[in-house]
């Protein structure tokens, strides 16, 4: 883990240890409803989305759970396999669980209702396009962040206000906030914040 400091290595080690262990009977789980649908004739027609509402801290930074705004908290694991769905293609574009809907009315071949906040990914799941949404926001309880794919901004209720560099930052240690190169990138994010907490 990043950042660990309380807890001898080895304790983290066996947390991560157990909680791999869930995952692989996760995975043994999905591979038990894959063999049911093939053996229905269904697995050829059917979309399979694997996603979480949250990610897992698990000792970084000393935090443990979910309802962080770091990115092992707040980044949602996404898998999507089916008819159509590019084998092995990986991106780290800004998504959003709205987005579900969109996605699994298009596959249907219906309609994404106009006043709903929700973009299809089919396209960029079967490899017709290459971008998605600009930015997507999240929040819990005293803290708010807007996210653009590499930049965060974290804002808090107190106003206290981080700005990261993930793609040069992985760990969010630099807080880019008062960096005048990044003045205009800090409105653009600050605007996608909401209002309230």
């Amino acid at each position: 883990p990043y950042g660990n400091l309380s807890l001898p290595v080895e304790e983290y080690q066996g947390v991560r240890r157990n909680y791999s262990a869930m995952v692989e009977n996760i995975d043994r789980w999905v591979g038990v409803y894959l063999d049911k649908l093939e053996e229905r004739g269904e697995l050829e027609n059917t979309l399979i989305v694997f996603s979480s509402d949250h990610g897992e801290m698990l000792g970084d930074r000393d935090e443990w759970g979910n309802g962080k705004p770091w990115h092992p908290s707040a980044s949602v694991p996404l898998i999507i396999s089916g008819p159509g769905v590019q084998q092995g293609a990986q991106n780290d574009l800004p998504m959003t669980h709205l987005d579900f809907t969109a996605t699994f009315l298009d596959y249907a071949g219906l309609e994404t209702p106009s006043k709903m906040d929700s973009r299809s990914f089919k396209d960029l799941r079967e490899g017709k396009t290459d971008t998605h949404r600009d930015i997507v926001i999240s929040g819990l309880n005293n803290w708010r962040l807007a996210y653009d794919g590499r930049f965060k901004l974290i804002r808090y209720n107190n106003g206290d206000t981080f700005l990261f560099d993930l793609e040069n930052d992985p760990h969010e240690t630099t807080n880019l906030t008062d960096d005048p190169a990044h003045t205009e990138r800090i409105r653009n994010l600050t605007e996608h914040l909401p209002e309230t907490f």
